[in-house]
């Protein structure tokens, strides 16, 4: 009993060592135990990136930010209209060698995107910033009205950043910064503080051929990955 006590201890130890708060976040990878016979081969497990929630969120340790980042798939986002094939269906893509599952709209007139991140879950005193994947379809229309992308801070607080995408150029992968933040240079694994961002369109025209990948939550010095 004693060695299994000590070795739990040490186990949570380690998981400290490389990234904020991972006791709690790991159990979500969906697998029992994440893996590491060394402690070079965890911080690479960690690098490269874990999948968390049954594939809708990846996490990795940022080795230059020095802290948590994230990638929220669209599965893990609040998406109008989602559920109706006449205006959005699901597709994968394959990206860095993974396949991922993302969002494409076929047409929308209200278009709103939202997705949220606990503070426990980002490391504390790192300036993060949020980024929306998107890429439009060679046919898309509609994109000539600004796009709001809003970040909503804990105390209610939201900064709308307007952005028109009718510009951006097709068929290709881009990114639209949402916005920045600041975490509280002592928060614990027990707070229950969140962000929560957006994109959204509520006008009354026709929005079309547009894929989400999802939301990017990463420290402004990001390595962007190992």
């Amino acid at each position: 009993m004693v060695c299994l006590e000590t070795e739990a201890r040490e186990n949570l130890q380690i998981k400290e060592k490389f990234g904020h708060c991972l006791s709690y976040i790991l159990p979500s990878t969906g697998n029992p135990v994440v893996h590491w016979p060394s402690y070079s081969k965890l911080y690479q497990q960690l690098c490269e990136g874990i999948t968390l929630n049954n594939g809708t969120k990846i996490y990795w340790f940022d080795k230059k930010g020095k802290g948590n980042g994230y990638f929220l798939l669209p599965k893990s986002l609040s998406i109008a209209w989602i559920d109706d094939r006449r205006y959005w269906k699901w597709i994968f893509v394959e990206l860095s060698g993974k396949k991922l599952e993302v969002a494409e709209l076929i047409r929308v007139s209200w278009l709103d995107a939202r997705g949220k991140i606990k503070e426990y879950m980002l490391s504390p005193g790192i300036v993060y910033e949020v980024l929306c994947h998107l890429l439009l379809k060679p046919g898309a229309s509609g994109w000539h009205e600004p796009i709001n992308f809003g970040l909503t801070f804990p105390d209610g607080k939201t900064y709308v950043n307007q952005e028109s995408l009718e510009c951006r150029p097709r068929d290709v992968w881009f990114t639209v910064k949402v916005g920045e933040f600041k975490v509280d240079d002592r928060h614990g694994c027990d707070s229950t503080k969140e962000y929560e961002f957006s994109m959204y369109n509520h006008g009354g025209h026709w929005k079309t051929e547009m894929i989400l990948k999802g939301y990017e939550i990463r420290p402004k010095q990001s390595s962007c990955g190992c």
